[in-house]
């Protein structure tokens, strides 16, 4: 299966799309000049996974994420596979990401 990337135009070749487990989510920094920054939880509904190299994708609802990954785990610990590290934390994520003020959009009960 083969997925064209909007915003790069780039193809990708996936292996399979598998269902997620609920309480996973994509968590991504929106910061605007004169804005409080948001932090927005996206629940991912699916993972693809890359045909040559069995890497796992998030699926959300506003589609496939392929860059700056940030995986909310149920037990709260923050993945960011393509750096090759976690986070113990929200909190620790966003000091991580340097940002201040944050206003949080959609954060899991």
């Amino acid at each position: 299966m083969t997925r064209k990337l909007i915003r790069s135009g780039i193809e990708m070749e996936f292996f399979n799309e598998i269902k997620a487990d609920a309480s996973y989510y994509f968590l991504e920094l929106e910061v605007s000049d004169g804005v409080i920054p948001r932090l927005v939880y996206h629940p991912i509904i699916g993972w693809a996974l890359e045909s040559d190299t069995y890497q796992q994708y998030p699926i959300t609802l506003h589609g496939l994420v392929t860059e700056k990954i940030a995986v909310l785990t149920p037990n709260g610990i923050v993945f960011t596979p393509q750096n090759g590290g976690y986070c113990l934390n929200v909190s620790d994520w966003v000091t991580e990401q340097n940002v201040k003020g944050i206003h949080s959009i959609g954060a899991p009960i």
